[in-house]
């Protein structure tokens, strides 16, 4: 057992970019498609401007944390919207799923820029990581606050960067293989993201009396905790 809560904090900081670099969210998965279907660099492009959103959703994680985390209505709509947009991601690449290959157009390089920012930025799911995150780091350091915060989500984010690079340099390995069979691999990531969405949006919604009602029995972020923790 780790006795040093700073070690825990690394860590944790460490584990949680290793999950966020597997590509299975929409945006870390246009990131992917994109260095598939047109370069690297294509995809760096969409990865920066994905970073520009989610450099705006760290703002609002690190300013609301207290707010959000302690108005349990606001949270559950929040997560609500969220799990929404997932359904939606997921329709929208399933149906990119059906495109050949030849029928797709190469966009432009400020369009993947803004692609990657509009895209992260209608992923509420984002905000709720960091929330989340924030958590984890306030629990397990002796020296919570602002700074703290800002240095472990680098160390997770530079993690990611790395862990995404590595899964994007091995499927470019495959070669005519994965290439072949892209397509299928981008219909069943719809289809993931449509169930996942789906889900969420029936833990969140309450039938009563032929009245729909959001859950809002618990706070989100402590359920994410405990199942975590378990």
């Amino acid at each position: 057992m780790l006795e040093s809560f700073e070690l825990s904090a690394l860590l944790i900081s460490l584990f949680a970019g290793l999950l966020l670099g597997i590509p299975v969210g929409p945006t870390m998965f246009l990131i992917v498609d994109t260095s598939m279907q047109v370069s690297r660099v294509g995809g760096l492009k969409v990865y920066c401007g994905f970073m520009l959103a989610k450099l705006i959703y760290i703002g609002f994680a690190l300013l609301a944390n207290s707010y959000i985390t302690s108005n349990e209505n606001v949270e559950a709509a929040f997560y609500l919207v969220a799990s929404s947009m997932l359904v939606i991601w997921g329709v929208i690449i399933l149906f990119k799923g059906f495109k050949k290959k030849e029928n797709v157009k190469t966009p432009e390089s400020g369009q993947l820029l803004k692609r990657g920012l509009y895209v992260g930025l209608s992923n509420p799911v984002i905000p709720f990581i960091y929330l989340t995150f924030i958590q984890f780091i306030r629990l397990h350091s002796t020296e919570a606050d602002t700074f703290v915060y800002i240095v472990h989500i680098l160390i997770m984010e530079v993690v990611t960067l790395i862990v995404l690079s590595s899964i994007i340099a091995l499927l470019l390995k495959g070669g005519s293989f994965v290439e072949d069979h892209w397509n299928k691999v981008v219909k069943a990531m719809g289809f993931v993201l449509i169930c996942a969405g789906s889900y969420q949006v029936y833990q969140m919604i309450d039938l009563k009396d032929g009245e729909v009602e959001i859950n809002n029995d618990k706070n989100v972020l402590e359920e994410q905790l405990e199942n975590i923790e378990q």
